[in-house]
């Protein structure tokens, strides 16, 4: 087992559109776990020279191996928003393709992309930072044809984007260690699933915390975002931490038992799934 903390400075927040969900996205409070999860593998991919196809392939070994992934922020706030954005339009309709130099104002659309803008909750702060707790059954993740590749502290320190080609990150901070296993009640300043067949007892919480759905990433046999959800499958709620006040971080006080348990490093700990699932 092993487990990483990596904190992650934005540019100025984030967007993760889910293709061809609708012509206008949706904004998410944080990053889903699978964007990140698409973070690592495409650093892993690029090293390890795999091609496109087997880039993908190491989101679905990830997934594989992981037990437990949260966020926190550490300053600032989300803010989601939508704005309209020119672009080209590809597509065959009515037997014509486009993009068509003919028809230059049916070659391109104006849909509503939602982002997430990351407000920071000091002015002494010089950017905005969300931390991720991520932990693993080990560091091997198979790829195509039967090989391994391992995932060393030093691979996330080259991630450069969370989400699109404008969510711009720059890691600050990453740290790999052996995390702890509690069961019982339990405190979390992380984001955590309400995951099926496990016991997850909501006892008490200080603000703000968001529930929202994502696809489940403990369970990705078939990446296919788009049919998740559209279909509305392989989907869970998610509970994400909001900041209201510096002197306030949100906190939720859990009861986790049997399949679930609580990966703990010094103060901090995020819910997961038990090792060997």
């Amino acid at each position: 087992m092993i487990g990483f903390m990596i904190d992650f400075e934005f540019v100025w927040g984030f967007q993760s559109k889910v293709v061809g969900y609708s012509k206008s996205s949706p904004a998410f409070t944080y990053p889903p776990p699978t964007t990140f999860l698409g973070a690592v593998a495409e650093v892993l991919a690029k090293k390890h020279s795999l091609g496109e196809q087997e880039g993908r392939s190491v989101i679905k070994a990830l997934s594989d191996k992981l037990l437990a992934i949260g966020v926190r922020p550490l300053n600032c706030i989300p803010l989601k928003f939508a704005d309209i954005n020119k672009v080209i339009a590809v597509r065959l309709t009515g037997g014509k393709q486009y993009p068509s130099p003919e028809d230059p104002y049916g070659s391109f659309d104006a849909p509503a992309h939602g982002r997430t803008f990351l407000s920071l909750v000091s002015e002494n702060e010089e950017g905005p930072i969300l931390r991720y707790f991520l932990t693993l059954d080990d560091d091997e993740i198979k790829v195509r044809g039967g090989g391994t590749v391992r995932l060393e502290e030093k691979d996330l320190w080259e991630i450069h984007r969370i989400g699109s080609k404008e969510s711009l990150v720059a890691v600050t901070e990453v740290k790999s260690f052996t995390p702890k296993v509690k069961d019982g009640r339990v405190t979390t300043y992380y984001s955590f699933p309400l995951l099926e067949g496990g016991e997850v007892r909501l006892q008490n919480y200080e603000p703000k915390w968001i529930l929202e759905k994502t696809i489940n990433p403990f369970k990705l046999t078939n990446y296919d975002p788009l049919t998740s959800y559209v279909l509305g499958q392989n989907l869970i709620d998610i509970y994400y931490p909001v900041i209201e006040s510096p002197q306030r971080p949100p906190r939720y006080i859990v009861e986790v038992g049997g399949s679930i348990c609580f990966y703990e490093w010094k103060d901090e700990g995020v819910i997961g799934i038990r090792p060997n699932k």
